[in-house]
C-alpha cells in the first residue's frame, strides 16, 4: 500500500490557498466614509519610560482645551491614538507644537482611514527656529525657505512675527528628524570673501544632548559621550540653541509720557495731604464736654441738646433715635461726664471684664479722636486699638 501523506497534504495546501483567495472588497465603503473618519491622530513620546495614560490624557486635553473634545485611546505602550471631532481642533494641535508631556516631546502625525496604525514609525518633529544674525538686507522669503531645506524640512514661514523677530531674523516653521543632531548654524557668503555663520534657535524644544545634539536625552546617557567624555564647558552644544524671547521694561518711557491718566503723587505731597485730613478728622471729631453733660441726680436737662436723663434706673437718650443706653453700676448717677469719659470708664470695664454693667453707645462707634489719626508713612489709622504698618 502507497503512502498518500505526500496527497493529502498537497490537497489541504490547495484548500488553504482557496481560502485565502476571498476577497472583502470595501473600497467605496471607505470613500463614502472618509469624511466621517477624519480627524485622527496617532502620537507616541519621545522617551524610553512607560507613559501614564490617564495623567497624560487630562494634561495633553488641558493643554490643548479642544472646542469639540478628544478621545484618546492607547494602541501599545508610548503608542496613542486621539480622535478630534472638528478639523479646527486637529489643526491647531498640529499647527501650534510641539508639545510636550512631563519634558517629553510629542511626536504625532494626521493618519486617514485605513492606515495601520500599529505599523507607523515617528520619527519627525515640527518645530518653529529662529535664523539668526542674518546679515542686514539678506532677510527674504527665499532664505527663509533654503534655511528650512538645511534644517530638515521647510513648511511655513512666519510672516507676523511680532516682536520676537527683529530685521536680522527670520522665524521658520520646519520637519526635523529626531534621529540626527540638531543644527547649529550654517555659513552664510554674502561676497567673493565676505562670508559669516546664520545660527539657529529652537522655540520650545524639550531635553537634548550637549554632546551629540540629539533630542531626548542629556551627555549623562549618552553613549557617544561615554566614549569620548569631555568636560562641561567643551561640549559642542548648550543652552544658546533655546529662543528665549526677551522682555522688555514695559515703563521704559513713562519718564516722557505726557497723558491724563491718573498717577500717584510725591511722598512729600502725600505726607502734606495726610496731614490735612488729619486735621480735618480732628475738627470734625470734636465734642465740648458740655454737649453730653449728664444731669445730676438724673434729672433730665432740656436745655442740652441730646442730653441724658435717668429713668427707672436707665440713661435715656433724649435725640430723635430714642435708643436706650443701659446704666453701668461702675457710674456715680450724679457725675457729669463727657464722651472720652465714658470711653475710658468703657475701656477700664473690658479690661477687669466686670460683668453686665456695660456702658455701650448703640449709636455708633466708641473711638478718641487720636483713633482715626493717619500714618503718613503707612497711610493707615493709628492710635489705641490699631497698629501702624510700613509703607507698601
Amino acid at each position: 500500500m502507497g503512502d498518500n501523506s505526500g496527497i493529502l497534504e498537497g490537497v489541504n495546501r490547495l484548500t488553504i490557498l482557496e481560502e485565502e483567495e476571498d476577497v472583502l472588497d470595501y473600497s467605496a465603503e471607505a470613500n463614502v466614509r472618509e469624511a466621517e473618519t477624519s480627524g485622527w491622530l496617532v502620537g507616541r513620546f519621545l522617551t524610553d519610560k512607560i507613559v501614564n495614560l490617564i495623567a497624560m490624557r487630562q494634561m495633553m486635553a488641558f493643554v490643548w482645551k479642544p472646542v469639540r473634545g478628544v478621545k484618546v485611546s492607547e494602541i501599545k505602550p508610548n503608542l496613542f491614538l486621539f480622535q478630534f471631532f472638528h478639523e479646527l481642533d486637529l489643526a491647531r494641535v498640529v499647527n501650534e507644537g510641539p508639545w510636550t508631556f512631563e519634558h517629553h516631546l510629542f511626536l504625532c502625525q494626521e493618519v486617514k482611514r485605513g492606515a495601520i496604525v500599529e505599523d507607523m514609525e515617528l520619527w519627525h518633529a515640527d518645530l518653529w527656529v529662529h535664523v539668526v544674525d542674518i546679515p542686514l538686507g539678506y532677510a527674504s522669503e527665499k532664505l527663509a525657505q533654503d534655511a528650512g531645506k538645511v534644517l530638515g524640512g521647510f513648511i511655513t514661514q512666519d510672516f507676523n512675527p511680532g516682536k520676537t523677530v527683529g530685521a536680522n531674523t527670520l522665524r521658520v516653521r520646519v520637519r526635523v528628524d529626531i534621529r540626527k543632531p540638531l543644527k547649529r548654524r550654517m555659513k552664510f557668503k554674502r561676497g567673493p570673501n565676505e562670508w559669516s555663520w546664520l545660527n539657529f534657535q529652537y522655540e520650545r524644544i524639550p531635553m537634548f544632548c550637549f554632546y551629540c545634539g540629539v533630542l531626548g536625552h542629556s551627555e549623562k546617557y549618552c553613549e557617544k559621550y561615554f566614549d569620548n567624555p569631555i568636560p562641561r564647558e567643551q561640549l559642542p552644544y548648550g543652552v544658546e540653541m533655546r529662543f528665549n524671547p526677551k522682555k522688555v521694561d514695559s515703563k521704559l518711557g513713562d519718564r516722557w509720557l505726557r497723558d491724563d491718566s491718573p498717577v500717584r503723587v510725591s511722598k512729600v505731597q502725600d505726607d502734606d495731604d495726610v496731614e490735612a485730613l488729619n486735621g480735618k478728622i480732628t475738627g470734625n471729631l470734636s465734642i465740648q464736654n458740655s454737649n453730653l453733660n449728664f444731669g445730676k441726680g438724673g434729672e433730665y436737662r432740656s436745655d442740652l441738646c441730646g442730653g441724658y436723663g435717668k429713668d427707672n434706673g436707665n440713661w435715656k437718650v433724649t435725640s430723635s433715635n430714642k435708643q436706650q443706653i443701659p446704666y453701668s453700676k461702675g457710674f456715680d448717677d450724679t457725675q457729669i461726664l463727657n464722651v472720652e469719659d465714658v470711653v475710658v470708664a468703657d475701656a477700664k470695664r473690658k479690661r477687669s471684664n466686670k460683668g453686665d454693667g456695660l456702658l455701650a453707645l448703640d449709636i455708633g462707634p466708641s473711638f478718641h479722636n487720636s483713633d482715626m489719626m493717619i500714618d503718613s508713612t503707612s497711610d493707615r489709622p493709628v492710635g489705641p486699638g490699631f497698629q501702624a504698618r510700613p509703607a507698601q
